[in-house]
């Protein structure tokens, strides 16, 4: 999935910020929102059959919408959403686990 948009990151991105740029030059937007749709969907399935519907929400929501008000740029947007899904995901499990470890 990763592999995927990573392949596809500068269409994506032209075909969710600059929407007439990316028609002007041709290129399908409606092929680009279909994949966007379709991975998003994926992701959401596989998730929400391991931790539930709110968090799944949560874990899809709550990152890009702290790194769209942390910064102006996409390309810094998408990496650091990415490291708050991370930090947000494993965080506990790192604090908890020196903790746990500590207590033995």
């Amino acid at each position: 999935m990763l592999l995927v948009v990573s392949l596809s990151y500068r269409p994506l991105l032209f075909a969710s910020v600059d929407r007439p740029v990316r028609a002007a030059r041709g290129l399908s937007i409606r092929a680009m929102s279909l994949l966007f749709m379709a991975l998003l969907a994926i992701t959401t399935v596989v998730a929400i059959q391991i931790v539930g519907v709110l968090l799944v929400f949560s874990l899809l929501v709550a990152p890009a919408a702290a790194a769209e008000v942390l910064t102006s740029r996409p390309q810094h947007a998408v990496a650091l959403a990415m490291t708050i899904a991370l930090v947000e995901q494993r965080g506990p499990d790192l604090f908890f686990g020196v903790w746990i470890r500590a207590c033995r």
